[in-house]
């Protein structure tokens, strides 16, 4: 049976996370699934603009928003996310998304899971553009969980 169980998970995780550079970080919260539902679409929604939702699947996915459109080097941009190589180019724009899954873990446990994803793109002086994926380094995600955690305790009412 946990076999089974991780096996879907695992599967799980792929479906919804498919990309390379969309790493995931969980948190399990003591409420209802309806509960962490409301106080993730909420947050995610004070920060980014909202692609798509599916309550049933538990699926929750924004648009990617632009979020410099100045040159910056890589190394401003490893404070939020973990860079593809070793690289010390300058970058002309960031880009960011985010995904989440919230799914009841047991009758009394609601886990989200959540993976944001960044993509630099440079221009070089042929006119070419290239595009580069970077894993998150978990500090949007943190600030994500905090921002449900803080919810879930207001309709408490703490």
């Amino acid at each position: 049976m946990k076999a089974a169980y991780i096996t879907v998970v695992v599967l799980i995780n792929f479906l919804v996370f498919p990309r390379a550079g969309m790493a995931q970080m969980e948190e399990t919260y003591s409420a209802s699934f309806d509960r962490v539902w409301d106080a993730t679409l909420a947050q995610l929604s004070s920060k980014y603009q909202i692609q798509s939702v599916d309550k049933a699947s538990g699926l929750i996915q924004t648009a990617e928003r632009l979020m410099t459109k100045d040159k910056f080097t890589g190394q401003v941009l490893r404070y939020y996310a973990i860079e593809p190589a070793e690289d010390s180019q300058v970058y002309d724009e960031l880009f960011m998304s985010a995904k989440a899954q919230v799914r009841r873990t047991t009758p009394t446990a609601t886990t989200v899971a959540v993976a944001i994803h960044y993509r630099t793109t440079t221009q070089e002086p042929t006119g070419i553009s290239s595009t580069s994926d970077w894993r998150s380094g978990g500090l949007a995600e943190r600030n994500v969980f905090e921002g449900v955690r803080r919810r879930l305790r207001t309709k408490a009412g703490l």
